[in-house]
């Protein structure tokens, strides 16, 4: 059982020199969504679908033309970084998102 590992991990820890916080520690069942610091952690690391749907959304407005010309260079940028970030993560996935934003950045020319 988890809960019986905590202390052994604690004190391991400790003992390397880390400090830890109590406040910190979790324990997740089986069944539930194991996410670290947004990432969500299982045999194919990813981020949650809430992102990847903020980013295609972001992807549709500047398609659709929503986006007013003069913040459109600080959107393109900020996508950018978003699906780089996914990248980083996740390329699969993020692939996809990287060819859907060329084509819109060419049909924007």
């Amino acid at each position: 059982e988890a809960r019986n590992l905590i202390p052994i991990a604690v004190s391991t820890l400790r003992r390397g020199g880390f400090r830890i916080s109590r406040s910190k520690l979790k324990v997740m069942g089986g069944r539930k969504r194991r996410e670290v610091n947004g990432v969500i952690a299982g045999t194919t690391p990813s981020v949650s679908r809430e992102k990847r749907d903020r980013i295609r959304a972001a992807l549709h407005h500047l398609k659709i033309g929503d986006i007013r010309e003069e913040d459109q260079a600080s959107y393109i940028a900020t996508q950018k970084g978003r699906i780089a970030y996914l990248a980083s993560i996740n390329p699969a996935q993020a692939s996809k998102l990287e060819m859907q934003l060329a084509e819109i950045l060419g049909n924007l020319q």
